[in-house]
């Protein structure tokens, strides 16, 4: 499947218009006002701390973008503005296009914001649908790679946008000077997309960080043709063309794949990667053996993917890998059947 990228950029701003077309016709457009930073975390795929965060997925409906729109910060509405005037129209069914961003951020052109003097966030996050079609998605929150609930009693936001709407999630948990915050917009239908629409976007809290240390990846050739891509597979060794996993038997061994971007060879540090799995767009997990940042030195990454105890028939899997720049990639899902 061919794949485009057309990047526009405003004038002395950090945000982006990425536009991505396949050849189904499918657009998507994700504005993030994010930087690159990474932290440290602990093994999280475990049950005490999954336990630990409440149960409760609170829902949102969005709100006319008009009622809205003149109430926000100026650089913000532009962004809004700018997508409803250049998203195509009419859009393709699949096509999901949206605006993403932190409401209140202290240095949007370096993706940081103050550190709360109490230490605690309290913030909101805004996501609008500018075209034609609903979105539907779940807004998961992470803090240096390990779930954190949204807001006190939320575990994830699942929200739900009319045409032109948006909404505003409240975000509100702990944080430190120096950790790394990652938003995950979930999209509801990626399982059956030509290519996935959800996105990752993240900030820095007062001063950007990187690991201490790194673990090399194991080195591996290519599988797929191309570049700049993270994929679940069920056969690593023959496969030589991209295809979504769609649904797997839960007894079939299966393969994360990622194959650094094009331009890597020009940087002889490699590629810094974070993985975590995230089960029905809710529950974040950690696999046994990727609780360490990997640095990719060759042209692919080959991992199995190991069982976990939360999946059952009916399950879905997608797995984020985490850069140190953006866009984070975000895979298929993989659900799961008898």
């Amino acid at each position: 499947m061919g794949v485009s990228i057309l990047r526009l950029r405003f004038p002395n701003k950090s945000p982006g218009v990425c536009v991505r077309t396949t050849r189904l016709a499918v657009v998507l457009l994700a504005i993030s006002l994010t930087a690159c930073h990474s932290g440290t975390r602990s093994h999280p795929d475990s049950s005490h701390r999954v336990a630990s965060l409440p149960n409760r997925i609170g829902r949102l409906q969005g709100t006319p973008i008009d009622r809205r729109i003149g109430k926000m910060n100026a650089d913000h509405a532009q962004l809004i503005r700018f997508a409803i005037e250049t998203v195509p129209k009419p859009l393709p069914r699949e096509a999901t296009p949206f605006v993403q961003f932190l409401a209140d951020e202290g240095d949007s052109r370096h993706g940081i914001i103050k550190t709360p003097p109490n230490g605690k966030l309290r913030n909101h996050y805004v996501v609008a649908a500018p075209g034609s079609n609903t979105l539907q998605f779940n807004l998961v929150c992470l803090r240096n790679f390990e779930q954190v609930a949204c807001a006190p009693s939320v575990r994830v936001w699942q929200v739900s946008l009319s045409p032109l709407t948006m909404v505003e999630a409240p975000i509100e948990f702990a944080v430190h000077e120096g950790d790394r915050l990652d938003f995950l917009v979930l999209i509801k239908g990626d399982l059956v997309r030509p290519f996935p629409a959800s996105q990752d976007s993240h900030v820095a809290v007062g001063v950007r960080r990187k690991p201490a240390s790194t673990l090399e990846a194991p080195r591996h050739d290519a599988v797929l043709g191309g570049c700049d891509l993270a994929t679940i597979q069920a056969d690593a060794a023959r496969h030589k063309s991209f295809r979504p996993p769609g649904e797997q038997p839960l007894s079939r061994p299966l393969f994360l794949i990622v194959q650094p971007p094009c331009d890597s060879n020009k940087n002889p540090r490699g590629e810094v990667i974070r993985v975590v799995g995230v089960v029905d767009r809710t529950n974040v997990v950690v696999f046994p053996g990727l609780e360490s940042p990997l640095r990719i030195i060759a042209p692919a990454v080959v991992e199995h993917i190991p069982h976990l105890v939360s999946l059952r028939s009916g399950s879905e899997l997608q797995i984020v890998v985490f850069r140190e720049r953006l866009p984070a990639w975000i895979t298929h899902p993989v659900k799961f059947v008898a």
